[in-house]
């Protein structure tokens, strides 16, 4: 969304082709969380 602070935050890697470290300890994950989104299915 526009006005976001990650609006951009993929831009440079993207353009250089770059990638993410994986992360995959859950204390390494839960260090570098932002937001946390919850789905649930519907009835």
């Amino acid at each position: 969304m526009l006005g976001s602070p990650f609006y951009t935050n993929l831009l440079g890697r993207w353009l250089t082709n770059d990638t993410y470290p994986v992360r995959q300890r859950l204390r390494d994950i839960l260090r570098e969380l932002h937001d946390r989104e919850l789905f649930v299915p519907g009835k």
